[in-house]
């Protein structure tokens, strides 16, 4: 009796199994076929609206304008920078950038490729606003910033940001010493910013950054996980390992004073960054006591870190990017990180 009704059991739970798997592949199967119907359901190629590109578009009306006439300095508050400078940059990046016509539709010019670029990364705007003003589809918006990102950062970081040289850092050295009265120091280092998940609640990735004495981007290292600390990032980080390593091309330690004792070159940090030969930071509150040389060695070192502050300051006030969420994947952020870096770099040298 018993060996009967655990049969009956089985061929009961086999057969509700087998319906349950039937039910979940017509399930799958009706999916499929949704999707392929909305799929065919495509009304046109080329959105009514986004036909009229090249007479409503706004690189052809407002552009034209701002090219015109004495409107040099709205050009610039359009794209961050001046005609000059644009012409420039867009002379760099021509051949990478550029399409081939086809027999179905003319494609989209360099120029206008750039421009929807600079001015991406200057409002922040999102690729369907972006795509409203200049008469183009959401998705051609957000492959031509991906684009135009990636060849900028490609082109200009060997030019704009190349890799330091001894004689590049003892020329950090003294402007850090002439402008922010602070020997020996290299520059600064400072994080920008599931795996990406910080402590402040958001999703975000880390631009770890050298700065020099003039606000200028030495060595960047974007893509790190957000809910990393400071200190951990910096450690783990290629830059944090070359200076650990002495592969720096940093220069051999020096005198201060003629009678003095051989010191080593540093970069300055906050409180976040571990204390190494290579890298100061500041006496913590509760060790200073009344001691009045460690309160001046902590002002002396956080005024040689204004320069990283106000680099990043300077950095999002131009490209508003930086004060929006970004809403990309994460590869594609580091690629739009890196380009508005190097233009940064671009446009603080002219």
């Amino acid at each position: 009796m018993i060996e009967n009704e655990t049969s009956l059991s089985s061929d009961t739970m086999a057969s509700s199994s087998s319906s349950d798997e039937w039910e979940e592949e017509l399930e799958c199967e009706v999916s499929a076929l949704l999707l392929l119907e909305k799929k065919q359901r495509r009304k046109c190629w080329l959105h009514p609206i986004n036909l009229e590109r090249h007479f409503h578009g706004e690189y052809h009306t407002l552009i034209d304008l701002l090219e015109m006439g004495d409107n040099s300095d709205r050009f610039h508050m359009y794209f961050r920078m001046n005609k000059e400078q644009f012409e420039n940059l867009h002379s760099l990046v021509e051949m990478n950038i550029k399409k081939i016509n086809t027999t179905f539709r003319k494609a989209i010019s360099t120029n206008e490729r750039l421009a929807i670029c600079l001015r991406f990364l200057a409002t922040g705007n999102s690729f369907r606003s972006l795509g409203f003003n200049y008469r183009m589809g959401f998705s051609t918006v957000r492959q031509i910033v991906k684009d135009v990102c990636q060849v900028i950062g490609q082109v200009l970081k060997p030019m704009v940001m190349p890799s330091p040289t001894t004689e590049m850092w003892k020329d950090i050295v003294q402007s850090y010493e002439r402008l922010w009265n602070f020997p020996h120091c290299l520059c600064c280092p400072i994080n920008a910013g599931s795996e990406y998940y910080n402590y402040k609640g958001a999703h975000s990735i880390v631009l770890l950054a050298l700065v020099d004495a003039n606000y200028k981007f030495i060595v960047v290292d974007v893509g790190a996980y957000g809910k990393n600390s400071d200190g951990a990032i910096f450690s783990n980080s290629l830059l944090g390992k070359s200076l650990a390593n002495g592969t720096f091309n940093v220069p051999a330690d020096e005198k201060l004073t003629a009678h003095g004792e051989e010191l080593p070159y540093v970069i300055v940090g906050d409180e976040a960054f571990p204390l190494k030969s290579y890298l100061l930071r500041p006496y913590s509150r509760r060790n200073l006591g009344g001691d009045e040389s460690k309160k001046i060695f902590n002002y002396r070192l956080s005024r040689a870190r204004r320069a990283v502050e106000n680099s990043f300051g300077i950095l999002a006030a131009r490209w508003r990017i930086f004060l929006r969420y970004i809403e990309v994947q994460p590869g594609t952020a580091q690629d739009i990180i890196l380009a508005a870096v190097c233009l940064h770099n671009m446009l603080s040298k002219t």
